[in-house]
């Protein structure tokens, strides 16, 4: 049990290391005098925008958890999943890698409506599934804007991963249902680690077993206009910015940058997000400080969002979320 904390100690160290590393290194790559130049001449217009954006792409976001909820015969108001948003946004920026973002939904969902732990968190789990599927199919759109010569391994890989997914999408309801694992064949595969992480998340879907093909569909066409909404608010800082960034080119670099954040590597992706992005955009021509730039703006205008969920549950989230619906 000691060694477990240890462990546990260990790689949550490593995690904050890597992400305090990665935005140093961003940091660093930023033309601070010229960068504080375009800030001023900045129109905060754009800006304001991208924070609009970023408050109405959650309301997608929690639609889409109360669809999955309901579907797994839990009412949950789309008002309470939105502050519950709002709130975990502002949890996974205070206290990384200790209380994430999905942990505090999952909570004050749990506390709300007095679902089961293991139910709500099934649900979450779904959402990030759902999630992964939404951006491989937008990177799939992105990449068919760019000549084939130019496209590498991804004109095949990439929308083959997104159609098998969507593939196992409309297969689940049915798994759920009628698919059972035995405790010898868990005990045969238990040294294959990819079986393994296969059956610890059938586990963790259990619960879902009253979800419907109807109800998934729903769900990832939610989860793409929410992916949508995170590049439109990218967009419109690059505009603020006078970064010359095409539709075409978020449609790639921002599926990959999220991607990329899947990876338990850092504490909620922090520095991770940042780093990928600036890679991501270099192979575009853009410049490293440009893309700096940009990285931190887009991480000021999220950490603004998640200042906002703290505020909102401070003055009255807390009190709502404890309230039973009915």
């Amino acid at each position: 049990m000691l060694l477990l904390i240890e462990r546990r100690q260990v790689t949550l160290i490593l995690k904050f290391s890597i992400a305090i590393t990665a935005l140093i290194y961003v940091v660093y790559l930023v033309d601070w005098e010229r960068s504080i130049k375009v800030l001023r001449q900045a129109d905060i217009r754009w800006l304001l925008s991208a924070f609009g954006l970023s408050l109405l792409g959650i309301c997608f976001a929690a639609f889409r958890w109360v669809i999955l909820l309901r579907a797994a015969q839990k009412l949950y108001s789309v008002v309470s999943a939105y502050r519950a948003y709002l709130t975990g946004t502002f949890y996974s920026l205070a206290m990384p890698g200790v209380i994430g973002g999905d942990a505090t939904r999952i909570w004050l969902c749990h506390r709300a409506i007095d679902a089961s732990i293991s139910l709500v968190a099934a649900t979450v789990l779904l959402e990030r599934v759902l999630g992964v599927l939404a951006l491989l199919f937008l990177l799939s759109v992105g990449i068919s804007f760019f000549p084939i010569t130019t496209r590498g391994l991804g004109v095949g890989i990439v929308p083959t991963l997104a159609l098998s997914g969507l593939c196992g999408i409309i297969a689940l309801p049915f798994l759920l249902r009628r698919f059972s694992i035995s405790q010898q064949f868990q005990g045969r595969c238990a040294d294959n680690r990819f079986i393994t992480w296969v059956l610890k998340a059938s586990k963790g879907l259990a619960p879902l077993k009253t979800v419907r093909v109807t109800h998934l569909l729903s769900a990832l066409i939610l989860s793409v206009i929410f992916q949508l909404f995170d590049i439109a608010v990218t967009y419109s800082i690059a505009q603020a910015l006078e970064i010359k960034l095409s539709t075409s080119m978020l449609l790639v670099a921002m599926p990959i940058v999220y991607l990329a954040t899947v990876l338990p590597i850092s504490p909620g992706g922090l520095g991770v997000r940042e780093g990928a992005l600036v890679f991501v955009l270099a192979q575009f021509g853009i410049s490293a400080a440009d893309a700096a730039l940009l990285a931190l703006t887009v991480f000021v205008n999220r950490a603004a969002v998640g200042v906002l969920g703290g505020l909102q549950y401070l003055v009255g989230g807390k009190k709502i979320s404890a309230k039973k619906v009915r």
